[in-house]
């Protein structure tokens, strides 16, 4: 980055820098700062010399053409000895043939952006489903139902039932709409059942159905949770030697952030 040069104070950050109009020696000055400036002033202070910081002429970093074997910005005036180093340079394979790199002494955001075409968006989101097969649903509402009417028989030939339990005559019967209303709000937690079991035999058979249901919740939970942070995704591009980018360049575009 850069900023106005006060000719009289010098730069209040970072180090004098230069900017030539053109292909002539005629020149403005700036103050450059930043991290690539900061590693600079680093080495600056080890190996005791004064660096000439200055933009490249043609503004670019560095591409060959592949027609003349040639090079144009920062490349071209290292080869050519303008140049000693080049800060804030992105390493690359054809660059590492014609120029020495230093050690990596930062990360850069490299990506490659893929067209994958329109994607048909549905109405309708059922991926809540997908963490139980098909099979395993209707498993679990089978045995849920064939619960609610097994419940409904024990406590109806129970002597301490609600249909034979002298107690019970003065509540709501139990029958199977109220077994059914009972077992589902198990399963949901519904604390608003109007009607429970009353023998003994059926109360411990809906503690064995409330402990399935607490199975079967935690179990959905953790694979609803790991279906929604895996990423299923298959990279479209395999590398920068891949047959996609060699022959066709214009499929992506590359951001490069320093």
């Amino acid at each position: 980055m850069k900023a106005d040069f006060d000719a009289t104070e010098g730069c209040y950050q970072g180090l004098e820098c230069v900017k030539y109009i053109g292909d002539s020696q005629n020149f403005t000055r700036h103050c450059c700062y930043g991290l690539a400036i900061d590693v600079l002033r680093y080495v600056k202070t080890e190996l005791q010399f004064e660096p000439l910081v200055y933009f490249v002429r043609d503004g670019n970093y560095g591409a060959k053409n592949s027609t003349a074997g040639t090079w144009n910005g920062v490349v071209r005036d290292i080869q050519e000895g303008k140049a000693d180093i080049a800060i804030d340079l992105m390493t690359n394979e054809a660059r590492s043939q014609v120029i020495d790199f230093s050690l990596r002494w930062t990360y850069a955001g490299l990506a490659l952006l893929v067209l994958v075409g329109e994607q048909k968006v549905e109405e309708l989101d059922f991926s809540f489903f997908r963490p139980f097969t098909l099979y395993l649903w209707m498993g679990m509402i089978g045995v849920v139902n064939f619960y609610l009417g097994l419940l409904w028989y024990t406590d109806r030939m129970s002597p301490y039932g609600h249909h034979k339990s002298f107690r019970a005559r003065n509540h709501k019967d139990f029958d199977l709409s109220e077994s059914m209303w009972y077992c589902w709000g198990v399963c949901f937690d519904n604390q608003f059942v109007d009607s429970r079991p009353r023998s003994l035999s059926a109360r411990a058979m809906a503690v064995f159905l409330a402990i399935f249901a607490l199975m079967c919740v935690t179990s959905y939970t953790a694979n609803l949770t790991a279906h929604l942070l895996s990423d299923d995704t298959k990279p479209e591009v395999t590398g920068i030697k891949d047959p996609k980018v060699i022959t066709s360049p214009l499929l992506f575009k590359k951001y490069v952030s320093t």
